[in-house]
C-alpha cells in the first residue's frame, strides 16, 4: 500500500481583527456581549437567556502588545484565538507555496 501525505485543511472563515497595542481602545456591543478594551485589558460581560437556562459571565482578559483579537460580530464579539494560528491571507498563500514545494521534493 502506498502512503499518502495529509495536512489539516484550512477553514475558509475570515475574521476582521486588530493587533493590540498599548493604547488600543475598543468598544463593542451586540445582543449577547458588551466589551471594552482599555490598558491592554478586554472586559466582557455576556448574558445568555434561553428557555432552559440563563447565564451571566464577566471576564477580564489581560493582553500583551501584539496579541491578536478577532471579531465575531454575531455572537461572542472580540476574542483571542487560542489553538489555531492566524495570519494574513498573504501569509497563508506563502505557506501554501511552501507546502507545494515540499510536496514536489517528496515526489522526486
Amino acid at each position: 500500500m502506498k502512503k499518502k501525505m495529509y495536512i489539516p485543511i484550512p477553514q475558509p472563515e475570515v475574521y476582521y481583527g486588530v493587533e493590540v497595542k498599548e493604547n488600543t481602545k475598543l468598544d463593542f456591543e451586540n445582543e449577547f456581549v458588551c466589551q471594552t478594551l482599555r490598558n491592554l485589558t478586554l472586559y466582557t460581560v455576556q448574558d445568555v437567556k434561553t428557555d432552559e437556562f440563563e447565564t451571566h459571565i464577566e471576564t477580564k482578559l489581560h493582553l500583551k502588545e501584539g496579541d491578536l483579537l478577532l471579531l465575531e460580530e454575531e455572537h461572542r464579539g472580540y476574542f483571542k484565538p487560542s489553538e489555531v494560528k492566524f495570519g494574513s491571507i498573504q501569509e497563508a498563500k506563502k505557506e501554501l507555496r511552501f507546502i507545494e514545494g515540499q510536496m514536489k521534493k517528496v515526489k522526486e
